[in-house]
């Protein structure tokens, strides 16, 4: 346990895709995003969990794995194709009706093909899209000894494997302004919560995002009662 006024961070990055190299705006974009995000946070010795999304990984990869190694990284299976199959207004890959034993059993192919090209960067956790899940595939993914991780907005008991908090403002899919951030980490800490997860979705910031993210490393590094965790016993 932590002692009196220490609070633990964590960071995981969602919504990570594979893509086939092109000479496109929209790809050269991504790229350097992401591999700016991972020099960001190894700068300041921050261990991330990267939420990746199976699709087109096997055939395009190759790059981020070499760099998950590079940058002292881990990685999560983050859903199969990271899309929407419940009805509206609700969101989840996985809604009550989906089709349990298909699902699981594509989730473990993917964990397994993970698996061999992370080795042991690969935590035994599933991020499932959207944070949500239907029960009955929760529960067969923890008999596999397979950690979900969503977030704990709404959720009257705080487990350490969830998100505590979201950068994004999800109403017009930007980063929420700089002292609403503030305002809002402020009161987390205010909080009882002596362990803080982090979720970043990088590929849809601005560049002038990455500059707020550093100022806020910056100051974390200087508080002595602050370090940065993996939050999985695994580990």
């Amino acid at each position: 346990m932590k002692n009196a006024g220490e609070v633990s961070f964590w960071w995981r990055d969602d919504d990570i895709r594979a893509q086939k190299d092109t000479f496109k705006w929209k790809y050269i974009k991504y790229k350097f995003k992401t591999l700016y995000m991972m020099r960001l946070l190894a700068k300041y010795k921050i261990s991330a969990i990267w939420a990746i999304v199976p699709k087109n990984y096997k055939d395009y990869g190759k790059i981020f794995t070499k760099n998950i190694f590079k940058y002292n990284h881990y990685a999560v299976v983050h859903g199969i194709l990271h899309q929407n199959n419940a009805t509206p207004p609700a969101c989840s890959e996985f809604p009550e009706t989906c089709d349990i034993e298909k699902s699981f059993e594509m989730i473990m192919q993917h964990y397994n093909y993970f698996k061999t090209i992370f080795k042991n960067r690969l935590l035994p956790v599933f991020v499932p899209p959207y944070n949500n899940m239907c029960q009955a595939l929760k529960d067969k993914l923890i008999n596999e000894n397979i950690i979900i991780s969503e977030s704990n907005f709404y959720k009257e008991e705080h487990s350490p494997y969830n998100i505590d908090y979201d950068f994004v403002n999800w109403q017009v899919f930007k980063l929420k302004k700089e002292n609403v951030i503030l305002d809002e980490l402020i009161q987390l800490l205010n909080s009882e919560t002596k362990l803080i997860g982090l979720n970043a979705h990088h590929t849809i910031m601005k560049y002038k995002n990455f500059r707020f993210y550093d100022k806020l490393f910056k100051t974390i590094s200087k508080c002595k009662n602050a370090n940065w965790i993996i939050p999985f016993d695994t580990i």
